[in-house]
């Protein structure tokens, strides 16, 4: 129940007047579950929710006060009972449960359910059902108890499965969260006859059977629907089937003697199938028939013969065998081989036995062709007899293919200094052909202007034809080309072949200048000034590219330094005082950094000046002018000018 809610109201009587007649009203008890009175009013209510399944019952102990002096007080025990609502569902004892009959039980109970619910009264009182209603089964709606009201059959139903559900008879009515599972295994009673797979068997033995080997005639076979499996089986009669016998477990059926179809052609009877304490019977016929005892004979031990490729589909040979038998026996007929993938490129007339093409044969896809026809006689009864013959069809050639590289680019670095009997690479052409349309020949058809390279006409070996020089071509891109030499207008096939040059040190650094000058040094200068930049280039690359420099003659007292790896020449201390000028002349190297070392040389003419001997120097660095075509002569273009700190401005210096 939600709250507060009223409960009772208590009243205590004080015959005092005034305040000492006027009562008040307290619980003093323990109360744990929310009770509470109005003081003034003596009413008990409740604030907190009640439930009867955890306390029926509760009791308070209520005190009555006046407001004298001294006060006085009464106390009184106050019982509340909880009554029940239908607040709780059904709950089941075992959600879950087997019960194991024989497929004859009588009807009768079998077993039961059980559930049960917290709440009272007809809160608690349930009603069991099954859903949906089974034929078989019904359930006490009271008590659970579940019955068999039916007949069972293990072999149309071996397992019933009931869902039964349970509700109380409260208001609202409650039914169980989940219904309870029964199921029922049927359990198995030899209530069936074996049953043969056949009511009538028939079996076929050649006369001259190998007996002796217990050959397997054939086999009768019986089912139980019942768990009980068919234990043996018999003959009914021996008699009946003299010379063979049974294998009581599996049923098959065995010779133990030769037959001979002249003297009784045809054995006929009843077997016997026993499950223990049931039997089936079915009819057997043994028939013995004549034996096809001769194979077909081919009129050649092996075919062999040759097919031009490209020819049209056509008849190339007709293959023949005869069977001396009669009849069937002696009827041929003519197949390939099981499992020979010959039907799509070859036709063998079964009839016939002629062999021809489908269509146009390709030698370099298959050269030979290993077929095995088998011929096949007809007998009424029994397996048949063959004969096989090996065929061998070779495809002879035509030129129909080109050659063609293994490789349609090669890539390769070859010094400059290759020699002539060096073989830088191979290059390989194939041809699918054979004989003389198989020869493959080689030539450079392109990118080789200067005739540098040469390949083998037959090895495809490439070579160096004349020097090589990476400085003045690094690299080259030759198409060669393979060819059949022994035919016209052959179809050729071509590769490309990429070489790099690879460099060799053997080009001499080259100085830019032969001479270089600086003419107004200042004896002034600081050391480490510069004084002139000399430069030298190597066509070679790498290490053989690279250039260093330095000071060999001229420079005895060490006026001057050069940075090896720039070119820039400074000044090395302090230069000598000079009244007007004096002018050294110092011889510079240039060597390459790879072996064979080169080197080359140079003059830097190098003029110190008194610091009064200024040179003037222009007042701009460049002078850009731009003119137009067809001026007269003596036409003023541009007007350069020179400053120094001696003179005014030299005009038209």
């Amino acid at each position: 129940n939600a709250g507060p809610l009223s409960v009772t109201d208590l009243t205590a009587n004080d015959e005092d007047i005034g305040s000492s007649g006027m009562v008040e009203y307290y619980i003093i008890s323990d109360n744990p579950f929310g009770f509470s009175i109005d003081k003034t009013t003596g009413n008990v209510a409740v604030s907190d929710s009640l439930d009867r399944e955890s306390q029926t019952n509760h009791n308070l102990t209520i005190l009555a006060s006046d407001l004298g002096e001294p006060p006085l007080s009464a106390t009184v025990m106050l019982f509340i009972c909880v009554s029940d609502v239908n607040d709780n569902k059904p709950q089941w004892v075992l959600e879950s449960q087997v019960f194991n009959l024989s497929e004859n039980t009588l009807p009768g109970p079998v077993g039961a359910v059980e559930a049960f619910d917290l709440d009272e009264g007809r809160n608690a009182d349930l009603l069991y059902q099954i859903v949906p209603n089974n034929p078989n089964f019904v359930i006490d709606t009271q008590s659970g108890e579940i019955s068999l009201i039916g007949s069972l059959d293990r072999e149309t139903e071996s397992i019933v499965n009931l869902t039964v559900v349970v509700r109380d008879e409260g208001t609202p009515q409650l039914t169980s969260d989940r219904p309870a599972t029964v199921s029922i295994l049927v359990l198995d009673v030899n209530d069936n006859d074996p049953v043969f797979t056949s009511a009538n068997y028939d079996f076929y033995i050649n006369e001259n059977f190998a007996a002796s080997l217990l050959t397997n005639v054939g086999m009768v076979t019986a089912t139980d629907a019942d768990t009980n499996i068919v234990t043996s089986y018999n003959f009914v009669n021996p008699a009946d089937f003299e010379g063979f016998t049974m294998n009581p477990s599996s049923g098959t059926i065995l010779t133990n003697q030769l037959f001979d179809r002249e003297e009784k052609a045809v054995y006929q009877g009843m077997v016997r199938a026993i499950d223990g304490t049931r039997e089936a019977f079915t009819s057997v016929t043994i028939r013995i028939r004549d034996e096809n005892d001769n194979h077909p004979i081919f009129a050649e031990e092996e075919y062999i013969t040759t097919i031009m490729e490209g020819a049209a589909a056509s008849v190339f040979l007709n293959v023949t065998a005869t069977d001396i038998d009669e009849g069937g026996n002696g009827t041929v007929t003519y197949s390939f081989k099981s499992g020979e993938q010959v039907e799509s490129s070859f036709f063998l007339n079964p009839q016939t036995g002629e062999l021809s093409t489908t269509a146009s044969l390709d030698r370099e896809q298959q050269a030979i062709y290993q077929l095995t026809v088998v011929a096949q006689d007809h007998p009424e009864y029994g397996a048949p007899l063959e004969a096989e013959v090996m065929v061998i069809i070779a495809v002879m050639d035509i030129n129909d293919n080109p050659p063609s590289f293994l490789n349609t680019l090669y890539q390769l670095d070859v010094f400059e200094n290759a020699n002539e009997t060096d073989d830088l690479i191979k290059i390989e052409a194939s041809d699918e052909d054979e004989g003389v349309n198989s020869f493959v020949s080689y030539r450079i058809i392109q990118g080789d202007s200067g005739n540098h390279f040469r390949v083998g006409n037959t090895t495809g070996i490439l070579r160096v034809a004349l020097p090589l020089d990476r400085e003045t071509l690094p690299s080259y891109t030759l198409v060669v080309e393979a060819y059949n030499p022994s035919v016209t207008n052959s179809s050729t096939d071509v590769a490309s072949i990429l070489i790099t040059v690879l460099d060799v040190n053997d080009e001499t650094p080259e100085f830019s200048q032969e001479i270089y000058s600086r003419p107004d040094l200042l004896e002034t200068s600081r050391s480490g000034s510069p004084v002139v930049t000399v430069m030298a280039t190597d066509p070679d690359s790498d290490s053989g590219g690279q250039v260093t420099y330095d000071i060999v003659d001229g420079n005895s007292q060490g006026f001057f330094a050069i940075n090896a790896l720039t070119g820039l020449i400074t000044t090395s201390g302090f230069l000598p005082q000079v009244d007007s000028s004096m002018t050294f002349n110092i011889s510079l190297s240039a060597t390459d950094g790879a072996p064979p070392y080169h080197m080359a040389y140079a003059t830097a003419l190098i003029t110190i000046v008194h610091a009064s001997e200024v040179t003037p120097v222009f007042l701009q660095e460049v002078y850009t002018v731009n003119i137009t075509e067809n001026l007269p002569a003596n036409t003023t273009v541009v007007q350069v000018s020179l400053w120094s700190c001696k003179e005014t401005v030299l005009q038209n210096a």
